[in-house]
């Protein structure tokens, strides 16, 4: 249940700030598969960079394969920000 209520937060609220706080908070869970694979679909949905760099880094940290795809998506858009490509690359550089 609280699971349910941190990934609703991180895919709807409109503070980017609440939104990190919840990535944050996801972090704690991240030995939970379902927890890892919600994060990396909720990676593809997000258009913040702050939490699309959170949540990079902390499905690297934890060798999240099912980040790849997103990670993929993020380096093919022209309007994702500069930053978040570069991590993005990093990551995938780690993950592949």
């Amino acid at each position: 249940k609280l699971l349910n209520s941190l990934f609703l937060t991180l895919n709807t609220d409109e503070s980017p700030n609440v939104r990190y706080a919840a990535a944050q908070a996801l972090a704690r869970f991240i030995d939970e598969e379902d927890a890892r694979l919600r994060m990396a679909e909720s990676l593809e949905e997000q258009t913040d960079p702050l939490i699309q760099i959170s949540l990079i880094s902390i499905l690297t940290e934890a060798q999240e394969k099912h980040a790849i795809r997103p990670l993929k998506k993020i380096l093919d858009q022209d309007s994702i920000n500069i930053e978040v490509k570069k991590q993005a690359k990093i990551a995938l550089e780690i993950l592949t």
